[in-house]
């Protein structure tokens, strides 16, 4: 988006952070799944909520592999207990 012409509000809604943060709720809601069906251990969501989304570690490694969804869940699981931090949920 053109900053110029972006109201505050909407930049917010299309920045890099709440989209990461939107992934890292959807992340969440699967390692709870996860942990209700026995695949991974039942704590793992809350080590998973702790993880803060870095916006900057997040660029940095999609700038070396080419992929923002895989960058993303480098950078989850770098900061989590559970490697790697989802299972099956990717784009197609």
């Amino acid at each position: 988006m053109i900053p110029r012409y972006t109201r505050q509000e909407m930049g917010k809604v299309w920045s890099d952070g709440n989209k990461f943060a939107k992934w890292l709720e959807v992340e969440l809601a699967a390692t709870e799944t996860l942990a209700e069906a026995g695949l991974v251990p039942k704590d793992a969501a809350a080590r998973n909520s702790l993880s803060q989304v870095i916006v900057a570690r997040i660029n940095e490694l999609e700038s070396r592999v080419k992929h923002d969804v895989i960058a993303f869940t480098m950078a989850v699981g770098d900061r989590s207990l559970i490697r790697p931090p989802r299972a099956g949920c990717t784009t197609a």
